[in-house]
């Protein structure tokens, strides 16, 4: 009884605990191993709840109080625990061999039993008994580089002398979650292709090197372009028709309605200088908040930068004026602001639309801005205090910050909250006072937009790593879904959802996502509370544009701008009003049409188009898609027929579908003998 484990164990560390399992269960069976794949869990469920847990304590006689021991190994506190939470090296030496098994032995137990244990083909292969000798020899010979076989070998017999079919029985389960993960990955392979078909160029890297582009045509100042080039001289904003004509005056034409759509973080329809260039929208704003504060105008303060008074202020002079006025930022970057023609001078004219008072908004008849108007949160200056005042009302009111983000914060679902959006919703938790203070403190990055992470670090990461995890294994975020939800009944129990990512390889905290995730508090999951996911970018900085419509498919569109949504595969800009009117009615009502297909009116009519309509066995049409990868960035709008089915009642006969031929017949002896020509015909009239 020396080796029999005593002690008190210390209250709040998992590493006592788990050192007095590993040493009382090593006592027992011979290895942690074999103890969870015998007793713990015998259902291949890779995790083990509370109740057999303690039963199985209880059966081995443990001196402790095992619910005492379960609280100190459940760190998470999700209600079960996992072989990595109990011993972390026997969990990662169990999921190399369970992965290697699967992909080596895929036909299952059957082809496992028969390769490994060296049977003739008539014999049974459930009466097949696989030595240690036998098992160690086929793994070592077919590429296993992991070791421990003797463990393994213990911890899978349940004799410790034979391996049988009864104990390889987990091998048909695993092997089923990997053929579940692949269809979810077919499920999902279209749209990952749509989306390696957008990437290929990337928006933020084309707007990185138009920037640099700028700078050396405009010496080296992004707002002289942007004033010169893009944005109105005074407001210093834009619409996009502007933004498309100035990138073809600069010559640049990759890529730009995706850049716009980068650059557009509040989809208002206009980009202003802080989205196209943060600090030098922040050093004007702070200069301007400076000249009226202490000048009121800006014909005052040119007097006081225009030392010698002739009308002008050079750069030196201006850059030592604005030190002597008390200005403490850079003022480089002010005067390549204001020297629009790069004359090294600058004259009172080019500050006056710093010339409205921060307080007021200059407005033509049409409401427009007349003036430039920087937003509040580029003058201020973070205030943590004020931060936590409005996550504290946030939280109050919505429960988790995930509802509240979803509800006040990110309306329309992209994971980026605008200034708008963020003064909108501090409004409707009662929070007026230091607004600004609160942006500045959670946009640190100064990306002009927030994410979840800026408001909840620990949600917003949990949920980028099941979002990344579910894209990686099944494809996307909802062929996930499918897939934990087990029964398909579109409801999923924290229990459910957290076994389903156990038993599917999820490293991260499946508790922590689950909770998150019901931003309801009503325990249960569904697709539509995981599907915006899909939507989300990666990470907090990758904050990419929507997709682009066909109505931007220009000559100055990049291939990936002119994939078209389906509010823009339309077939009525497709298609003649002749061909409209032969299609079926039913075809223009289609239920069944899912977004990224072209509609099925347009695949009835293009196959009316066709000379041999193509078919398949089962008397369907296939139907049409506008992008296919060719290698050549000028074919991909071309679009072609693939062979896939088309729903019943949009199907067209083959008789209707071949369109009339008309046939030209020889001329006859006949046809030669009566003919006459005109002339011939009027001179015989005459007579």
């Amino acid at each position: 009884m020396d080796d029999e484990p005593h002690g008190e164990l210390k209250e709040g560390t998992a590493s006592a605990a788990r050192a007095f399992f590993k040493k009382l269960v090593t006592r027992k069976e011979g290895s942690v191993l074999r103890a969870w794949m015998q007793r713990l869990d015998p259902e291949w469920e890779r995790s083990v709840t509370e109740q057999r847990f303690m039963r199985y304590m209880r059966d081995i006689r443990c001196p402790k109080d095992p619910l005492a021991l379960f609280e100190q190994l459940d760190a998470d506190g999700g209600g079960e625990l996992s072989l990595q939470e109990l011993d972390e090296d026997a969990g990662l030496i169990l999921h190399h061999f369970q992965e290697y098994t699967v992909a080596k032995y895929k036909r299952g137990v059957e082809e496992f039993m028969r390769n490994v244990g060296e049977c003739d083909a008539w014999d049974p292969y459930d009466e097949v008994k696989i030595t240690f000798e036998q098992f160690q020899g086929a793994y070592q010979t077919h590429g296993w580089h992991h070791g421990r076989e003797e463990q393994l070998f213990d911890a899978i017999s349940s004799n410790q002398e034979f391996i049988t079919a009864e104990d390889m029985k987990w091998l048909g389960v695993e092997i089923r979650r990997s053929l579940r993960k692949e269809k979810a990955r077919q499920m999902a392979f279209q749209e990952q292709r749509l989306k390696e078909r957008r990437s290929i160029i990337d928006p933020q890297k084309s707007l990185e090197a138009l920037k640099q582009n700028l700078k050396k045509r405009f010496g080296g100042s992004l707002v002289r372009a942007w004033r010169r080039m893009f944005a109105n001289r005074e407001t210093l904003s834009m619409q996009k028709p502007q933004f498309i004509k100035a990138c073809a005056e600069v010559g640049w034409r990759k890529d730009v309605r995706a850049m716009w759509y980068l650059l557009d973080k509040d989809n208002n329809g206009s980009v202003t200088l802080e989205e196209f260039d943060y600090d030098s929208a922040q050093a004007l704003a702070r200069f301007s908040k400076f000249l009226f504060q202490n000048y009121k105008s800006v014909e005052k303060a040119f007097r006081m930068l225009d030392v010698d008074g002739n009308l002008y202020v050079p750069r030196e002079e201006f850059i030592a004026a604005a030190g002597r006025m008390g200005f403490e930022h850079t003022a480089a970057t002010l005067f390549s602001a204001f020297d629009l023609g790069q004359a090294g001078k600058i004259f009172e004219e080019d500050m006056k639309f710093l010339d409205s008072p921060l307080e007021c908004e200059a407005l033509d008849l049409l409401g427009h801005l007349l003036m430039w108007k920087p937003r509040a949160f580029l003058t201020a200056d973070p205030n943590e205090a004020a931060a936590n005042q409005v996550k504290a009302r946030l939280l109050k009111k919505h429960g988790t910050y995930l509802r509240a983000w979803k509800v006040s914060l990110d309306r329309d679902g992209d994971n980026r909250c605008t200034w708008d959006e963020f003064r909108d919703a501090c409004r409707e938790v009662g929070y007026t006072e230091d607004v600004p203070g609160a942006w500045c403190t959670l946009d640190f990055r100064r990306a002009g937009a927030l994410t979840l992470q800026d408001v909840d670090p620990t949600a917003g990461e949990a949920l980028v790593e099941f979002r990344d995890w579910a894209v990686e294994q099944f494809g996307s975020v909802k062929s996930c879904f499918t897939v934990l939800d087990d029964d398909g009944s579109n409801e999923v129990t924290p229990f459910e959802f957290k076994q389903a990512c156990r038993a599917y390889g999820f490293p991260g905290p499946a508790k922590l996502v689950f909770k998150a995730l019901d931003t309801t508090n009503k325990g249960m999951l569904s697709s539509d509370d995981v599907g915006f996911l899909d939507d989300w970018c990666k990470r907090a900085a990758e904050t990419g544009p929507p997709e682009s419509s066909i109505e931007d498919g220009g000559e100055d569109a990049s291939p990936k701008s002119s994939v078209s949504k389906r509010s823009s595969a339309s077939p009525m800009r497709l298609m003649s009003k002749q061909s409209l009117r032969s299609i079926p009615d039913e075809a223009w009502n289609e239920p069944d049409w899912q977004e990224g297909s072209l509609h099925p009116a347009f695949r009835v009519w293009a196959n009316r188009k066709r000379k041999m309509p193509i078919r398949k066995l089962d008397g369907s049409l296939p139907p049409l898609v506008t992008q296919v990868d060719l290698g050549d960035p000028h074919l991909v709008k071309r679009p072609i027929l693939l062979l896939a089915p088309v729903p019943v009642r949009v199907q067209v006969p083959m008789g209707e579908a071949e369109p009339k031929r008309i046939q030209k017949k020889k001329p006859g002896l006949d046809t030669l003998l009566n003919f006459r020509s005109p002339r011939i015909d009027r001179s015989y009239r005459r007579l």
